[in-house]
């Protein structure tokens, strides 16, 4: 019974956070949510010790698994520091990168503290990517062969691979399959592209798709699911199921199509700020939130 209990608190609360580390980007994709664009200075400033208090925070809240995310979660200077400490108090360590800045020689330095590897892959054609804004600088995309090298070099440093698409007008009638079979990541997830006011709305009527056309694409995917877990996330499912921090250490939640801050969590703790926004166990349920990690 007391087992059960137990079971029943720990279900009743998110035990997964993406911590938006850093605000800016190497890449200027179109479509892109996360800009913090009036954060940018200010997520620099914001400075490592107070990005480890964060996490201190967040493995006192029974936080499981942590996602760095960004903008380009590589281009912050104290990565490995956050990854550290994540790893020191046991939680399991995702980074979500666009790929440009992993070597062979920042995987052999930080491979220990890394549990997941997230490549975001939205298409393996450069034209596409290019004029997406998938692109470092904005003109110099990646493609099929660099998606291959890096999950080779993944794999080598025996980091689990997963694999995220965004699918916006650009790429929505492609068939990336063939290229998602050859690097088979453990995990593929699936964003219908989702438009944040503030963020993406002012070019979102040349981005946006329908349900139909995102189900169309996700069908030409079925081939994967023989072999990887392939987790499918329209607008609905993404909206108030995720637990997410931005560059200066606040909540922010997604609800009502615009982004609504706490205060830091670092300056009035996890409770205090977590009461300040908008999520749901259950939706993070139901998207499938919870996996074996």
């Amino acid at each position: 019974m007391q087992q059960q209990q137990a079971q029943s608190k720990k279900d009743a609360a998110i035990p997964a956070v993406n911590y938006h580390l850093w605000g800016s980007c190497n890449m200027r994709c179109r479509f892109c949510f996360a800009r913090f664009k009036t954060e940018r200075q200010e997520s620099k400033e914001v400075g490592w010790q107070k990005s480890l208090a964060v996490i201190a925070e967040a493995s006192r809240a029974g936080i499981a698994k942590i996602t760095f995310a960004g903008g380009e979660p590589l281009l912050c200077p104290w990565l490995a520091d956050v990854l550290k400490h994540s790893k020191a108090f046991g939680m399991t360590t995702m980074v979500v990168t666009n790929g440009s800045l992993v070597t062979d020689r920042w995987l052999g330095e930080n491979a220990r503290y890394i549990d997941w590897l997230a490549l975001s892959i939205d298409s393996p054609v450069t034209a596409t990517n290019f004029a997406s804004g998938r692109a470092v600088g904005g003109i110099r995309p990646l493609g099929a062969t660099e998606y291959r090298s890096l999950a080779a070099k993944i794999r080598r440093h025996n980091i689990r691979l997963k694999v995220n698409v965004t699918v916006s007008r650009f790429n929505v009638e492609e068939d990336p399959s063939s290229l998602l079979l050859e690097i088979l990541p453990e995990r593929l997830k699936v964003f219908q592209v989702l438009p944040i006011f503030g963020q993406n709305d002012h070019c979102f009527a040349d981005l946006g798709i329908s349900i139909k056309k995102f189900s169309a694409f996700v069908r030409r995917l079925d081939p994967l699911r023989n072999f990887c877990q392939v987790v499918v996330e329209d607008n609905e499912a993404m909206t108030g199921s995720y637990l997410m921090i931005d560059p200066q250490g606040r909540f922010f939640s997604n609800t009502g199509g615009r982004y609504r801050f706490s205060l830091p969590v670092w300056q009035v703790g996890w409770a205090t700020a977590l009461s300040e926004i908008e999520t749901s166990v259950a939706r993070f349920r139901s998207r499938g939130g919870f996996y074996s990690w």
